[in-house]
């Protein structure tokens, strides 16, 4: 009756013990899904941050190459607009010139006439 009680109680052991185990085993996978789930979360959280840094960043480029654009065009714009004023300002002051010589001319010639 001593050795079945023996017996008995060192099957009673291992059976705690295997519980054990298993409640060990158990805690230890669900200790370890919470710390790779709190990872995966925390990564996610970061590539968010850069996409939005990223995005911003792209944005802030895409405004500025804009606004140099549109200095560039109103440049261009006002440069065109000297030049062409320049241009008339020659173009008239050349006919004034002329219609003034031909007036001469024609004051000269009407004088020895």
């Amino acid at each position: 009756a001593r050795i079945k009680a023996e017996e008995k109680a060192i099957i009673k052991a291992e059976e705690e013990a295997r519980i054990k185990a298993e409640e060990e085993a158990r805690i230890k996978a669900e200790e370890e899904a919470i710390i790779r789930t709190e990872k995966e979360a925390r990564i996610k959280a970061e590539e968010k941050i850069i996409f939005q840094v990223e995005e911003l960043a792209r944005i802030k480029a895409e405004k500025k190459s804009r606004i140099k654009a549109e200095e560039e065009t109103r440049i261009k714009a006002e440069e065109e607009a000297r030049f062409k004023a320049e241009e008339e300002a020659s173009t008239k002051a050349d006919e004034d010139a002329r219609i003034k010589a031909e007036e001469e001319i024609k004051i000269k010639a009407e004088e020895e006439a």
